[in-house]
């Protein structure tokens, strides 16, 4: 606390960081934007390099769930598609499964502005999918520590009114579209606001 308290500008991106905060500090700092949101869709889009793949696909980015990636399934034979897993654990035995390990952050962010519906329970992989509008739909962790991460999911969600599109793991994908007419108001004011605070940050 005493080493906070020396900042003249003080910023979170949850309410769950603005409550740590508040009860260290007594005062509640700026909710701010991810990082990721600072960029426009088109800034996004032009960082992009696109995946070589004709095939629609559903993209998994998930933390070896194997859940996901049978959901993921289902909505590719819905769509006449593939599967392509972003995974960072070892291979599953399914052949079903195109997996991409360990892509460059321009291949990455290709694989989820090409991809025709995402499956994901990383925070980054809803904020991609928002940034760059896909359909998506974003599972709860299960694991010892996700009480400390899940609600970073819920923060951003219920900031751009979509907590339908977070699920529990035994549930199936959001049966709802996203709202982007009403999602990109939300981003573009988060965004407005930010840039408001960082340059008031900077010029203090």
């Amino acid at each position: 606390a005493g080493l906070l308290g020396h900042f003249n500008a003080l910023s979170v991106r949850e309410r769950d960081g603005a409550t740590i905060v508040q009860n260290l500090l007594g005062f509640s700092p700026e909710i701010v934007a991810d990082p990721t949101f600072l960029l426009t869709d088109s800034q996004w889009k032009s960082f992009a390099e696109m995946p070589d793949i004709s095939t629609p696909y559903v993209l998994v980015y998930s933390f070896g769930s194997t859940h996901l990636e049978q959901l993921a399934l289902e909505k590719a034979k819905q769509i006449h598609g593939i599967v392509i897993n972003v995974n960072r654990s070892m291979p599953s035995a399914n052949r079903q499964i195109t997996r991409c390990v360990a892509p460059t952050p321009e291949q990455f962010v290709g694989l989820i502005y090409g991809a025709e519906y995402v499956v994901t329970n990383s925070f980054h992989g809803m904020a991609l999918s928002l940034n760059l509008n896909k359909q998506f739909s974003l599972f709860l962790n299960t694991y010892s520590k996700a009480e400390n991460t899940n609600p970073r999911f819920y923060s951003l969600a219920e900031m751009f009114e979509i907590t339908n599109h977070i699920r529990n793991f035994d549930h199936g994908l959001s049966p709802d579209v996203v709202p982007y007419d009403i999602v990109n108001e939300h981003i573009n004011s988060l965004r407005e606001k930010s840039y408001h605070f960082l340059k008031k940050a900077i010029d203090d």
